[in-house]
């Protein structure tokens, strides 16, 4: 791409990256100059991206939102006003767009002058006030009033859990009075309680003896028996342990006991297993974040490339070379006009700067339609 600087048998150089940004800065610097107080008030709301410019127009205090685009000058600026007013430059988003050098700007337009005949039409033409709801830059959401607010959830609405299935629920059966009986719902049957014999775990169902509704042991005692059993709670104690539900549940837990301590003795044979496993595991995690750091450096690197050498790139830096080499020949006419130099010396700088000129602008369009065809 050595065509794109400078002529045949000069070396290229890498483009200025700052470019843009001059470019940028000499725009807003004209905003300034041909926007001055205290007619026009310029105010930046955020450096090299948002400005507002007041002035008067009639009656009325407008304002002008200018927003500039991370790839400005190359791309025009959007421009809104503030209040909302009706006006034939303005559309129904209080976008201006009737402004023909708003429409039409370029790399080489003058931002300055385009607010000035902005400003210019709003005050030999003022617009008038919109009844409009549109708000160029909304407030914080409101809450709407109390009686327009949707009725809080009763306790009958249903929401459903986080991991669990979503189900219907039904109303609840209002409070019944005292001394009535509170019937089921009469469409669904109130759901059975589960066993209270059975037990159930991540892992396991472990079924519990069964516990007897009447003992047939007290059937053979005496009443002496039976007084001693109700007076002395040892008493109770030992008929209880010598139930058979009881005795096989103390034999389930002794056996469970048992396993447990044999699947524990198992996991403890395996820990130094385990525990090699663990540091591979953490030495190949720490091989992956130093690769994948090393991997987001190079794609930063050659993202970086990519935008440097990119034909938007390149063109918008090429833009910038051509209007800086006319505003220097534009300097050499304006010295020899103010007898600064003589006419050779006129002759010489001023062709030699208009040969650069018409190469670099000639390259421009080029690329230009290049890019325009990627598109």
């Amino acid at each position: 791409m050595s065509w794109i600087f400078g002529l045949g048998r000069q070396q290229p150089q890498q483009p200025d990256t700052t470019s843009l940004e001059q470019a940028r800065e000499r725009q807003i610097q004209s905003l300034h100059k041909h926007n001055h107080p205290p007619a026009v008030n310029v105010i930046q709301v955020s450096r090299h991206v948002d400005y507002r410019v007041e002035f008067k127009s009639g009656s009325q205090q407008l304002r002008l939102m200018i927003q500039l685009p991370s790839e400005f000058p190359r791309i025009r600026p959007f421009i809104r006003v503030d209040p909302p007013v009706s006006h034939p430059w303005i559309d129904s988003q209080m976008n201006v767009v009737g402004c023909r050098a708003l429409n039409e700007f370029k790399m080489h337009s003058d931002l300055g002058k385009v607010v000035h005949e902005i400003v210019t039409e709003f005050q030999r033409s003022p617009p008038q006030p919109s009844h409009s709801s549109f708000q160029p830059y909304p407030p914080h959401q409101q809450l709407p009033p109390l009686q327009q607010r949707p009725p809080l959830p009763s306790h009958s609405q249903s929401y459903p859990m986080p991991g669990y299935p979503s189900q219907p629920r039904l109303p609840m059966p209002a409070p019944a009075a005292p001394g009535n009986q509170v019937h089921p719902h009469p469409t669904r049957p109130a759901p059975a309680p589960p066993p209270p014999t059975q037990r159930r775990s991540s892992q396991f169902t472990y079924n519990a003896p069964a516990i007897p509704t009447n003992f047939a042991e007290l059937r053979d005692m005496s009443i002496e028996e039976l007084g001693e059993l109700s007076t002395k709670p040892e008493k109770i104690l030992e008929f209880i342990e010598n139930l058979p539900a009881v005795k096989k549940l103390h034999d389930d837990r002794a056996e469970l006991n048992s396993e447990i301590e044999d699947q524990a003795k198992i996991n403890l044979e395996k820990e130094p297993e385990i525990q090699e496993k663990v540091e591979k595991l953490t030495e190949q995690h720490e091989i992956l974040s130093t690769v994948k750091r090393s991997f987001e450096d190079h794609q930063q690197q050659h993202l970086a490339l990519c935008q440097q050498y990119s034909n938007e790139t390149v063109l918008t830096n090429l833009s910038v070379e051509v209007q800086k080499i006319d505003e220097e020949s534009e300097t050499v006419a304006e010295g020899f006009l103010s007898g600064e130099l003589d006419v050779d010396e006129f002759v010489k700088q001023y062709t030699d700067k208009r040969k650069v000129y018409h190469c670099r602008k000639a390259k421009e369009e080029k690329l230009q339609k290049t890019v325009q065809r990627q598109w």
